[in-house]
């Protein structure tokens, strides 16, 4: 994602660069088609935290279900969880 990797570029003065990672998010708020809100902002950031630490085979499940809510991300994971229990390797 862009927004979490950007570092400002030879040349760019600081208002360029906070101009390019605010076009960014506002990007990435679109793709994910998240409610521009606190709320909305606050469950992308979460979610995105959290997705980032799961196992790669876990964190795909939610994603493909495109989940709105950290509760729904939550009971989603945990019955991931639960179903492949000897599976999951948190690192």
């Amino acid at each position: 994602m862009r927004f979490r990797s950007a570092k400002p570029e030879a040349g760019e003065t600081p208002s360029q660069f906070l101009t390019r990672i605010d076009n960014y998010l506002e990007r990435w708020i679109e793709l994910v088609k998240v409610t521009k809100s606190y709320e909305g902002l606050k469950t992308l950031v979460v979610q995105e935290q959290y997705l980032s630490t799961c196992p790669k085979e876990m964190a795909v499940h939610p994603k493909e279900r495109k989940l709105k809510t950290i509760t729904e991300l939550g009971d989603v994971a945990e019955n991931y969880i639960e179903a492949h229990a000897t599976d999951i390797v948190f690192g």
